[in-house]
């Protein structure tokens, strides 16, 4: 899959699996988000579930944003 097709849900998520858990944190309380039980996990096990929680509380147009604009930062990109 090109990244011009890539679902915006997809694009986030690979761009959130680069960030730390403490980044994931800070996401996530920053859109309201009631981190509680993953703050209290390790990192690795809370990672997923915060990305899904950042994930499911996202608008469909916020994910068709974050699309285009993943799709724009990583057109000149080559493989070697």
């Amino acid at each position: 899959m090109s990244a011009a097709t890539l679902p915006g849900d997809s694009a986030l998520r690979e761009v959130l699996t680069g960030q730390d858990n403490a980044n994931l944190l800070k996401i996530a309380r920053s859109r309201g988000i009631n981190v509680t039980q993953e703050s209290q996990l390790k990192p690795g096990v809370a990672n997923d579930r915060l990305i899904n929680k950042i994930l499911n509380e996202m608008s469909p147009g916020e994910l068709d944003e974050i699309r285009g604009q993943y799709a724009e930062n990583t057109r000149f990109r080559h493989s070697f």
